[in-house]
């Protein structure tokens, strides 16, 4: 009998561990579009927040429990976004990663006023102090950067091609604020034109735009009416630099055009330069990044901070807060959140504002289309190099 009990006792200790390794995760749920318009952006989203997953779980997980996210596809809707916040509310989640674009975001904002906290995978969005969040530095800025990098290049006559969406009607309202600014005086705007997305043609903006004979083109559309654009710019001749989303860096949208396209430049995290994170808490953060694309054979893009920061964040909460924390407690602890390192720069939500970062946290980088790759061409803010 002793014999029996020793080797139960010892069975029992050397199982302890294992039970304890096989604990359940501890689950984060997000809404992203797997499928439909916004798929393209939704999919990079993905494969970045499993990335993070890794890396997070390698690192102990939360508090030692591994952490899982759990993916619900929205199929670019908002209203099946919508639906799936309050088949997620209904459960008592604390927390909710995206949904991801402005329409998603906009859908689900009024059904966040008492929780869960909902933090948006999308810039171009500004939410007031609540719990909703959003991702990167907002529209607000990224778009001064980009006018601004423009002005400072020495155009005086800019031109304007907005897409007919939630994202342009955003940039309609934006635009005369943003060009009001004094740092953008003498840059004139000489044409202004509009286009459906479902276009498959917009050869008579680019001819009215070419015939205005701008120094500059801004364009505000993503996905396949960014492509139509271009198609249309490369066909109708327009040789003018251009400035537009990060949302159009994705190598699967550019290689198409080869060599053949202008000069085009994109709102980007500061990480995206090598000279920045090189030393300090970023380096850790972006060392980490690059080193779990390594394992990949994705291309990364300046939208994976998107992902990766907000991850992280929720992450961070949950690590000081425990799992049984509320949806109450994690916007306090969002609210009050500064100096975090990640792929955007340090967060700082104190101020009230709901991304956390600002126009220091924005670069403009340029495509190389010979080598497919992008390169820094701004200081932080938007002044050239």
């Amino acid at each position: 009998m002793r014999t029996l009990l020793a080797i139960f006792g010892i069975v029992t200790i050397c199982l302890a561990p294992a039970a304890a390794a096989k604990q359940d995760p501890f689950v984060i749920n997000v809404i992203d579009p797997l499928t439909g318009s916004s798929a393209y952006l939704g999919n990079q989203l993905h494969t970045v927040i499993q990335l993070y997953e890794q890396v997070a779980n390698q690192q102990g997980g939360i508090n030692g429990q591994p952490v899982h996210f759990n993916f619900f596809d929205d199929e670019s809707q908002p209203l099946i976004a919508v639906q799936l916040l309050h088949q997620l509310a209904d459960q008592h989640v604390a927390v909710v990663l995206g949904p991801d674009s402005q329409a998603e975001c906009r859908a689900v904002l009024p059904f966040t006023a008492h929780g869960p906290v909902v933090y948006c995978f999308t810039p171009g969005i500004v939410p007031p102090p609540g719990y909703l969040f959003a991702a990167g530095a907002d529209i607000t800025h990224t778009e001064h950067v980009l006018l601004k990098y423009a002005h400072d290049s020495g155009a005086k006559r800019l031109a304007l091609l907005v897409e007919n969406d939630a994202t342009g009607q955003g940039s309609d309202k934006l635009l005369p604020i943003t060009l009001a600014k004094p740092d953008l005086a003498g840059m004139n705007v000489v044409a202004y034109e509009h286009f459906d997305p479902s276009s498959i043609s917009v050869a008579a903006q680019v001819a009215a735009i070419k015939a205005a004979n701008p120094d500059y083109l801004y364009i505000s559309a993503t996905g396949t009416p960014f492509q139509t654009v271009m198609r249309g710019i490369v066909d109708g001749g327009l040789d003018v630099p251009i400035v537009t989303s990060s949302a159009n860096m994705d190598l699967k949208t550019l290689a198409p055009f080869g060599t053949t396209m202008p000069r085009i430049g994109f709102n980007a995290p500061p990480f995206w330069d090598d000279r920045t994170g090189q030393s300090g808490p970023l380096k850790t953060v972006v060392t980490e990044y690059r080193n779990a694309f390594k394992t990949t054979n994705v291309v990364p893009s300046p939208n994976d901070e998107f992902g990766w920061d907000t991850a992280s964040i929720y992450v961070a909460a949950f690590r000081k807060l425990g799992t049984n924390a509320t949806a109450d407690q994690v916007h306090a602890f969002i609210e009050g959140l500064h100096d975090f390192p990640g792929l955007g720069g340090l967060y700082d939500f104190r101020t009230g504002n709901q991304h956390g970062l600002g126009e220091t946290n924005v670069i403009v980088v340029q495509y190389d289309p010979v080598h497919q790759r992008f390169f820094a061409v701004s200081k932080p803010g938007g002044a050239p190099l």
